[in-house]
């Protein structure tokens, strides 16, 4: 049986651009858990804070997520010259997550479904999680070569996550009634063929993000091929 995820032989020495680009990661990582926490606090404070509704959330899910998958990105960066295929895809589900959850948040708060003020009276939490970390995660996608080449089935893997997050969402709010965004209730107002439309924007969001992300893989490791050979 072919081993899914099989570790290749990696030379340990860690490049200058590898090292910044894993500093870097432990420095979003650090941002990210400041600002999941300040979050956290904020509602707790105001005495908002509901834990079961709280981690239902995508959006906090893949940020507690994505804080580990840095972490891990930057410490083994620093041992390294270049990612491994775990490590690889687990990066490349996050990039993708993060980038969808950053644009359907600016898509809902346009729409007046999300409210984009802060719980508490500090803005920039919501900067880092929805514009900041992006931003930075697809940058570095573009920039870092240095990661294994990734099977194209991959890009289903990584949509299988928010597959799974929309199904059980859409069992818990049948059993409890309450659904992160009411778009997302049937049985309310809001709940429409805007619901529909919205929720198959977001589906194709999902798989044209994903798609790009392993894209851009394709074509470091043609590239970095490319230079071996000449």
């Amino acid at each position: 049986m072919r081993d899914t995820y099989r570790e290749t032989a990696l030379d340990n020495t860690a490049s200058i651009p590898r090292i910044l680009f894993s500093v870097l990661s432990l420095l979003a990582a650090i941002g990210v858990t400041a600002a999941l926490t300040l979050q956290i606090s904020d509602q707790w404070v105001y005495e908002e804070f509901v834990a079961h509704d709280f981690f239902a959330y995508f959006s906090f899910q893949q940020g507690f997520g994505l804080v580990i998958v840095l972490v891990a990105s930057g410490i083994y960066g620093l041992q390294s010259a270049r990612d491994t295929l775990a490590l690889s895809a687990a990066r490349a589900a996050f990039v993708m997550y993060s980038i969808v959850v950053g644009s359907t948040y600016f898509v809902l708060t346009e729409m007046g479904i999300a409210d984009p003020r802060p719980v508490g009276p500090m803005l920039w939490p919501m900067i880092v999680m929805n514009f900041v970390i992006p931003v930075y995660l697809g940058l570095e996608w573009l920039l870092n070569s240095q990661r294994a080449a990734l099977p194209w089935w991959t890009f289903f893997t990584s949509l299988s996550y928010p597959a799974v997050w929309f199904v059980v969402t859409l069992i818990r709010g049948d059993l409890t009634g309450w659904y992160p965004f009411e778009l997302l209730n049937p049985s309310s107002e809001e709940a429409s063929s805007n619901s529909f439309l919205y929720m198959g924007a977001t589906a194709a969001l999902f798989f044209l993000v994903s798609l790009s992300v392993m894209v851009v893989n394709r074509i470091h490791v043609v590239l970095r091929r490319s230079s071996k050979a000449s």
